[in-house]
């Protein structure tokens, strides 16, 4: 299970607007964040996608991960084992 709990844009000098994520990404839910990513990117010029309490990623959110990868979207406050995870895509976290 993922809970999505979209934050209010974020008032720095990126002007990002945040996620917070809590559970798992995997399975279903993996296309409800695309579905909430896609949306805050279309509001605002970058997206924080904050992984603090993010205990697991599937490969099909790895791969979502990797079609995310970009100046837009930064993903923050990963946890060591999805950071490991997460380094075969080549984004340091």
């Amino acid at each position: 299970m993922l809970r999505i709990q979209p934050i209010a844009a974020v008032h720095s000098a990126s002007d990002a607007t945040r996620v917070r994520l809590v559970g798992q990404v995997s399975g279903r839910w993996v296309d409800e964040l695309e579905r909430v990513c896609a949306e805050a990117l279309t509001q605002g010029p970058r997206l924080e996608i904050d992984m603090a309490e993010v205990s697991f990623v599937d490969t099909s959110g790895l791969s979502l991960f990797r079609r995310l990868q970009g100046p837009r979207v930064l993903l923050v406050n990963c946890a060591l084992f999805v950071a490991e995870q997460l380094k075969t895509l080549g984004q340091d976290v």
